[in-house]
């Protein structure tokens, strides 16, 4: 079926628009429980980022923060997948209710937790080759990496990696285009097994990968944008605070908590309406 971007985008918010309030009520719950974990950790980033804090006491709270963070990033982590499996699964064709897509949601999660980490091996392992490679042929052709000086052997060993970095982002890119419908396929149409959730992916996107790749890069530079801008807005006089070693005020804290939640409900209802948008497309049989 072919991709059309237009009608991804106009689908996509015709969904986000026709169930706003669940899909609000449950975005609201994933934003408020990352900000909270996340929040957790802010007497320790308040203890860093003092200047004139304790040298040790910096030091003993930043290992604290090292430790803890691995912990707490998993396990918001988890909580964001599960609930974008329940948007995932409010936005399906049949427009379930609110119960019944929290269910569905909850009984998604794990194959396509499965899944995604399959998919972010198998990533990690070709984007090591990749930079091997590219590495390694420069390593050949006499390239000083190891260089500090500056000159023009050791522009061209920069302008390598960061070419590899380049090479590595679209693959990346890509990649997640072919993949985009995985969720879709796993929640609603109630395809549990992992292996067979990404090879049905696979075909659904077959023939419009280019097309969908071009679609996600520019969704995800306005987003980007869009999501720097109010963060930065609302980031900035914390910043400055500690910046002058002051410890920002409590109204701050809670108007830039809240310029978190309101974007990440908003980033969170999108980011799972634009794949159920996709799939409805691509899963459409054709005309007889």
């Amino acid at each position: 079926m072919p991709f059309s971007m237009w009608r991804a985008w106009s689908d996509a918010f015709g969904l986000v628009r026709e169930r706003w309030v669940e899909a609000g009520a449950i975005a609201l719950g994933i934003a408020a429980a990352s900000t909270l974990i996340m929040l957790s950790l802010l007497p320790l980033w308040v203890a860093i980022l003092m200047p004139d804090a304790d040298p040790q006491l910096q030091t003993a709270r930043l290992q604290e923060h090292n430790s803890r963070l691995p912990a707490m990033s998993t396990l918001s982590a988890v909580i964001q997948l599960a609930g974008y499996c329940m948007l995932v699964a409010l936005f399906g064709r049949d427009r379930p209710a609110l119960g019944k897509a929290i269910v569905d949601g909850l009984l998604g999660a794990l194959p396509v937790m499965i899944s995604v980490i399959f998919l972010a091996v198998a990533a990690y392992i070709g984007m090591f080759i990749m930079i091997f490679v590219i590495v390694a042929v420069g390593v050949l052709s006499g390239i000083p990496y190891m260089q500090v000086e500056p000159s023009y052997e050791w522009g061209l060993a920069v302008g390598l990696m960061g070419l590899a970095g380049l090479g590595v982002f679209l693959v990346a890119m890509y990649f997640a285009a072919r993949f985009v419908t995985l969720l879709p396929v796993v929640v609603n149409e109630g395809q549990y097994n992992p292996f067979s959730a990404i090879a049905r992916s696979w075909r659904l996107t077959r023939g419009n990968g280019a097309k969908i790749f071009g679609f996600l890069l520019l969704a995800w530079l306005v987003l980007l944008i869009v999501q720097s801008a109010i963060l930065g807005t609302f980031g900035w006089p914390l910043l400055t605070s500690f910046a002058a070693g002051q410890l920002p005020s409590t109204g701050l804290l809670l108007l830039f908590g809240l310029a978190i939640t309101v974007t990440g409900v908003v980033v969170a209802m999108i980011t799972c309406a634009v794949p159920v948008a996709i799939h409805g497309q691509l899963a459409e049989e054709p005309p007889a």
